[in-house]
């Protein structure tokens, strides 16, 4: 299990690191302070996250180190679970979340990881509530279900 460049020749190549040259394949990886090649340059590019050796449970684009540009989770069944745009390892702009299943749960706009704005809520393919977040992330009205 482990990070690794999607664009490498092979996943032994393309193991990614933490600053002290811990692989993320280890436990004591420190995933606060970013990814790295192994020559302990910031990784710039295409990562994915492999678990299981036949899924990618997040692909995301990464400059300097961190997330920056798309970002796409999925789970084991293979169904995602999350898509949206990362800027320097904050959610931003609009998200989409999903059920277990694959199926719609929000779409959410994000600035600096949190929610604001309106918030869309799905349940089983239906439209079932809307969110309304402040400024710092904050919860201000519900209509409907916004579980």
């Amino acid at each position: 299990m482990g990070f690794f460049n999607l664009n490498a020749a092979s996943q032994t190549a393309g193991k990614l690191y933490d600053i002290n040259g811990v692989p993320t394949t280890n436990e004591e990886f420190e995933y606060d302070r970013g990814f790295y090649t192994s020559s302990r340059l910031p990784f710039n590019g295409i990562a994915y996250l492999n678990e299981s050796g036949v899924c990618y449970y997040d692909i995301s684009t990464y400059k300097n180190g961190f997330p920056n540009g798309l970002s796409i989770n999925s789970n084991e069944g293979g169904y995602v679970y999350s898509f949206g745009e990362m800027l320097a390892n904050k959610k931003v702009g609009m998200w989409m979340h999903n059920e277990y299943t694959g199926e719609a749960h929000d779409y959410t706009k994000f600035y600096e990881d949190a929610p604001i704005g309106y918030s869309l809520i799905f349940k089983e393919n239906q439209y079932v509530g809307r969110a309304e977040y402040n400024s710092n992330g904050e919860l201000i009205e519900c209509i409907g279900n916004c579980e």
